[in-house]
């Protein structure tokens, strides 16, 4: 059988995954059940169809909740990552600062807040504690911020462990819009079980928000992605290919052919009851951002890459606070397309914007136990995986959670299992 790529693309590492034959009821709960019992830790559970494009997408997370229960709920004391690094501010039973844009947002976030939120969360942070000398300055974003809701509420700490980690799994809210920022992550998290490496001066971010439709999940990578490179584009008064920033299939931002500057991780989950009346959305996602803005080390860096064209000038505006807020801008325009009309108004934007334009590479199994063949990359398919055609027109589908592409060497690796 063909193996599935997971609902959302980025998510290979999350509770995600597809079911095929499972049905609704007390038969897809008891289906659900076995499979969870199966694999510990509730990870990495796939199934496996001939028939992707019928397929709908289910994460594990709403399932949790009904099934297991408390066995998926961790507390605060009990949690994988820990809440705040050894570095952050006031230790690990400190509460984590929350910023409100207008005052109707903080009461919108409250009157729907979990209990166990309300220990970790400090929704009363005072303006003076928005403005930090030492890193963030969520009232400088607020400044640039001009969106009807993502960015309008933000969580910020110095150093955390993961903001992704903290808004998948931590956290019980819902809430879209929210915006998680920390200064420095020390466990941030990458593509499968790649790792993100967040020293000062990289804006990491993670948001919430959602999308009613299952077939749309493959593609909402591209579109955090695409809202990246727009965002740079604007900042730098330039196309940012212009600039040497292009899109790696299938979540890499680079700087140059050879230098990555960030990366970009989404993950799904089913809409718990509450949450899809709320939102209207059946599927919520988590998107992560890591992105180099004015750290030169360990490649370069969104200010280095600006100073270095003819728009140099504007590289002294450069700042993570502009940057992330120009990126809510463009990313919720770009948003409220996708939502309606799917991915078909945005395809010629991310293809615009990506390396992979008439390349040829070698597809190859991990093992080398059989002969590569040569193909030319040509877009993004149906599906919303990579599109390739061989030497005899034969169209390939390429996806994300089964298979590697190097850049370097021109190789896209099929991995076996």
């Amino acid at each position: 059988n063909q193996r599935l790529a997971h609902a959302s693309a980025l998510a290979n590492n999350s509770k995600v995954c597809n079911v095929s034959s499972l049905s609704s009821g007390s038969t897809c709960q008891s289906a659900m059940c076995m499979l969870l019992n199966v694999q510990a830790g509730f990870k990495y559970v796939r199934s496996w169809s001939n028939n992707l494009t019928s397929l709908p997408s289910l994460a594990l997370r709403g399932f949790h909740r009904s099934l297991v229960g408390r066995l998926t709920l961790r507390n605060r004391r009990k949690l994988g990552v820990p809440l705040m690094s050894s570095g952050g501010a006031g230790g690990a039973e400190e509460k984590l600062g929350v910023f409100f844009r207008k005052e109707s947002d903080r009461q919108a976030l409250v009157d729907r807040l979990h209990e166990s939120d309300r220990l970790i969360l400090n929704t009363d942070a005072g303006p003076e504690e928005a403005t930090s000398a030492r890193g963030f300055d969520v009232n400088k974003f607020f400044s640039h911020l001009s969106t009807r809701q993502l960015g309008n509420t933000v969580i910020y700490n110095h150093s955390l462990a993961s903001t992704q980690e903290l808004m998948m799994s931590t956290l019980k809210s819902e809430a879209e819009g929210v915006v998680c920022v920390s200064d420095i992550q020390t466990s941030g998290r990458g593509r499968g079980t790649n790792s993100w490496t967040s020293p000062e001066g990289c804006l990491c971010f993670s948001f919430s928000t959602g999308v009613e439709e299952a077939k749309l999940l493959p593609f909402f990578q591209y579109v955090v992605s695409i809202a990246m490179y727009q965002a740079i584009s604007e900042i730098g008064g330039a196309d940012a290919k212009s600039l040497g920033v292009q899109l790696k299939w299938p979540n890499d931002i680079y700087g140059s052919r050879s230098q990555k500057i960030g990366g970009v991780l989404c993950q799904s989950t089913v809409s718990s009851p509450q949450h899809k009346q709320a939102s209207g959305h059946t599927y919520r996602i988590v998107a992560g951002v890591g992105i180099n803005t004015l750290n030169s080390q360990p490649t370069t860096c969104v200010r280095d890459l600006i100073r270095d064209s003819s728009n140099k000038a504007n590289a002294e505006k450069v700042s993570r606070e502009l940057l992330l807020a120009t990126f809510c801008n463009h990313f919720e325009t770009l948003l409220d397309d996708f939502s309606v009309n799917g991915f078909k108004n945005l395809r010629d934007l991310y293809l615009h914007a990506w390396i992979h334009s008439g390349q040829k590479v070698q597809v190859q199994v991990e093992d080398k136990s059989e002969t590569p063949i040569t193909v030319e990359i040509v877009g993004i398919s149906p599906s919303g995986f990579l599109s390739a055609v061989d030497d005899k027109g034969k169209v390939i589908e390429l996806h994300p959670d089964g298979n590697s592409l190097d850049m370097l060497q021109g190789l896209i690796y099929m991995k076996r299992g």
